[in-house]
């Protein structure tokens, strides 16, 4: 919220836009709070990697690249779960805190050129989709 007055609220998105809303819009409407009273709030980033993958060490990789990241809160600490098997890959989500939901898009982004950067040094792939394709005679 950047003013609140008599029939309108201005409020800035986490896309650094101004939104004008009714106050009616405010009273009738839920209202989706991203920190409320607390300070930090959870976010989370899907990663997919091939299926030859060693699990522990995907795991280990995505909370220690995530942890050394200071714009990432140290308690809660950030964890890791194993999520899925998908079609091309093996699903992760990594879930941490920030105390700056609305950059939270380029620490995501930072994050996610770390992983690559590790996986790359630890010869873990990240698939693509692949389709095989058989002629039939």
């Amino acid at each position: 919220m950047k003013e609140i007055n008599l029939r309108t609220t201005t409020v800035l998105t986490r896309d650094d836009k101004y939104v004008i809303l009714p106050n009616t819009f405010l009273t009738k409407n839920n209202l989706f709070n991203w920190t409320h009273s607390n300070l930090n709030s959870r976010f989370d980033i899907q990663v997919g990697v091939a299926y030859s993958s060693d699990v522990q060490t995907v795991m280990d990789i995505l909370k220690s690249v995530t942890a050394a990241n200071p714009k990432v809160a140290k308690t809660p600490e950030p964890f890791v779960r194993f999520n899925d098997y998908a079609d091309s890959a093996l699903i992760f989500n990594v879930y941490f805190w920030s105390s700056d939901p609305f950059r939270v898009e380029n620490l995501k982004s930072e994050l996610r050129v770390k992983y690559f950067e590790a996986f790359r040094e630890h010869d873990i792939e990240i698939p693509f989709p692949q389709r095989v394709v058989h002629q039939v005679k």
